[in-house]
């Protein structure tokens, strides 16, 4: 993603897995670009595009619960919690991870 008006480089979102019944988006932005919009900007472009052009069930959107901004940006999505699981690093720290589907 790049800003409109500069051409800087904000971060990336992605759409995985097209051919599934259950696509996978996710992003990242640099901390300087969050809370402007932009995230939401780009996960409703690709919900759009994924909705004009694939045949879906839902779209998957895995996020950890610590990452509150990327939780509430899957629910202003219209996404719903349908599963919690746990996920250990190689650090063998262990965390809690919601999957949202979108529809």
């Amino acid at each position: 993603m790049l800003k409109k008006e500069t051409e800087e480089f904000l971060g990336c979102f992605s759409l995985e897995n097209i051919n599934e019944k259950s696509p996978e988006m996710g992003g990242w932005l640099k901390e300087e670009a969050q809370g402007h919009g932009y995230g939401k900007e780009a996960a409703l472009a690709i919900k759009k595009w994924a909705h004009e052009h694939l045949l879906y069930q839902y779209i998957l959107w895995p996020c950890a619960e610590k990452n509150i901004a990327s939780c509430k940006l899957a629910e202003s999505l219209g996404g719903v919690v349908k599963r919690t699981y746990k996920k250990t690093n190689q650090q063998g720290k262990t965390f809690t991870f919601y999957d949202y589907w979108i529809k």
